[in-house]
């Protein structure tokens, strides 16, 4: 015999669901923070290379130096993309555990 109901969710594995990926956005909002770092530490180098800082180099090392800047930038933007993607997943599937959680709260109180 088939049955049509969900089993009912067990709320302690919840909350340990809960804790879990609470974790994890924690360490990827740090990984995220730490990228944006590196990412305004490029622009800065970026930057000083406009304003003639560098000026001292050759122009082959300057061109070296750049292309090392722009390959990091776009290995950075793109790390931070992907940990975004991870946040924004992390984040739905929080929600939907925060539902579950309400849906038993309410059928406690209505018991």
């Amino acid at each position: 015999m088939k049955q049509n109901d969900e089993p009912k969710a067990d709320p302690v594995r919840l909350l340990e669901k809960a804790l879990e990926i609470a974790d994890k956005t924690k360490i990827c909002q740090e990984s995220v923070l730490w990228l944006e770092r590196q990412i305004d530490a490029v622009s800065e180098d970026f930057d000083a290379l406009n304003a003639g800082e560098y000026d001292h180099l050759g122009f082959s090392e300057k061109e070296e130096f750049t292309l090392n800047l722009t390959r990091r930038m776009r290995t950075l933007y793109s790390k931070n993309k992907l940990e975004q993607k991870l946040l924004d997943s992390l984040e739905s599937e929080m929600y939907s555990v925060d539902l579950k959680i309400t849906e038993i709260d309410s059928a406690e109180k209505e018991d």
